[in-house]
């Protein structure tokens, strides 16, 4: 990824990561961005475990998916992340978080609590140490470069569950990094709006075509988004596969475009291994091809 790409990608990460005030005074982990655009090549960007870290843009992704979080606690993280070889005092580290604003002790338990609830419980990143302070537990490595190369977006329908996490698991191991989530699980708003952060920040989106998706109401959604980013960026986006033939006749306007513009990938007789692989390959070799 060249440093204009990484400038750009950075920049309207930051702008979707941006709230409004009313959410400052009644949100828990919600997204910051009170920085200004940095030139290119500035960006430090520290990756621990499935993270990635860009203090200069107020960005923190998991898999390349951003994670909203609050200024303290990400203030936190970031004087932890960037102090990583060492042990960090009490004091120090609300010296670092609040700088001259007089807080009580309990306040960096509070933003502690609230950046290890952002992080999940699969790994404790931030080690107590009793008597002493705290340490940030992993291996940190820093770049100037967001590894996400070839990264896509799996839309599809929860009927499909098996067919998408047997796919996902298999671009994975061809160093295509994807997210997916069922497309007809409806957890809410925020959970909307963190598919189409994500349809927007990876490079493609690939779309499970079937009887089942065809009726999801959020398909057409995604598939606009993606036809709106291949207009704005001049490249391809979408990248439709089928697991049976309703596609081919059916009257959605999008699915009818679909048809006439696409090659759509194969993937009917996807339990038989000989023919998933080789659908697989022509799906592997068409993503890299415009990565």
């Amino acid at each position: 990824m060249s440093e204009n790409l990484l400038k750009n990608f950075l920049n309207r990460l930051a702008q979707r990561l941006s709230w409004t005030g009313r959410e400052r005074r009644t949100g828990n982990l919600q997204p910051t961005n009170e920085v200004e655009p940095i030139p290119a090549g500035n960006a430090r960007i520290y990756s621990f475990g499935p993270f990635q870290l860009v203090p200069a843009k107020a960005i923190l992704a998991r898999d390349g998916i951003p994670i909203r979080l609050r200024p303290r606690p990400f203030r936190l993280l970031t004087v932890l992340v960037e102090n990583h070889e060492r042990l960090m005092p009490r004091e120090e580290l609300m010296s670092e978080v609040w700088g001259p604003i007089a807080v009580s002790p309990g306040n960096l338990d509070v933003t502690l609590t609230a950046l290890r609830e952002a992080l999940g419980t699969h790994h404790n990143y931030v080690e107590t140490v009793h008597g002493h302070g705290y340490r940030f537990h992993a291996a940190v490595t820093v770049s100037s470069k967001m590894e996400m190369d070839y990264s896509c977006f799996i839309s599809y329908s929860s009927k499909d569950h098996r067919f998408a996490e047997r796919l996902y698991g298999e671009l994975q191991s061809k160093a295509i990094r994807c997210w997916f989530a069922p497309e007809d699980l409806k957890i809410g708003d925020k959970f909307r709006d963190r598919i189409d952060e994500s349809i927007r920040i990876h490079d493609k989106l690939l779309l499970v075509l079937s009887e089942h998706s065809l009726a999801s109401s959020w398909v057409e959604t995604e598939v606009e988004a993606a036809f709106e980013k291949e207009r704005q960026q001049n490249k391809s986006v979408l990248f439709p596969v089928r697991l049976d033939d309703a596609v081919m006749s059916a009257k959605q306007a999008w699915a009818a475009d679909i048809r006439r513009t696409r090659h759509i990938g194969d993937f009917r007789a996807w339990k038989e291994r000989a023919s998933f692989q080789r659908a697989l390959q022509r799906l592997v070799r068409d993503l890299k091809a415009t990565g």
